[in-house]
């Protein structure tokens, strides 16, 4: 069998995403709103879960990177990208996920609508 490398690379960042609770957190915030730095640092406190600041910005980083989330000002939002992947989590764990409707203005601003999508089979 002969692998694309391309595909391996697809993969392996996909991976790199899964194994991390924390980036899969970061992912689930933003789902319920966009947010800057102070704010996700608050929800990973309410939610007990213990980051520094280093390694918080690894993680926005990492999911910036490879365009799971996009910074506009100080503010983090969820890509489409970054949607489709809490979209295979609630398909893989069949839970059910809030995933919000995106809306552009004309001026091409993101708007965020929250919505209840049960999905899988």
């Amino acid at each position: 069998m002969n692998m694309n490398n391309n595909l391996i690379e697809k993969l392996t960042e996909i991976s790199n995403v899964f194994s991390s609770k924390k980036r899969i957190t970061l992912l689930i915030f933003l789902t319920e709103q966009p947010a800057n730095y102070s704010i996700l640092k608050r929800n990973f406190a309410e939610n007990r879960i213990n980051i520094v600041p280093s390694e918080m910005y690894k993680h926005i980083n990492f999911l910036e990177k490879y365009n799971y989330i996009n910074k506009k000002g100080k503010t983090y939002m969820i890509t489409s990208k970054g949607l489709k992947v809490i979209d295979m989590i609630s398909i893989i764990t069949d839970e059910v996920a809030i995933i919000p409707k995106i809306k552009y203005d004309f001026n091409g601003e993101q708007t965020f609508q929250k919505s209840l999508n049960k999905t899988g089979v």
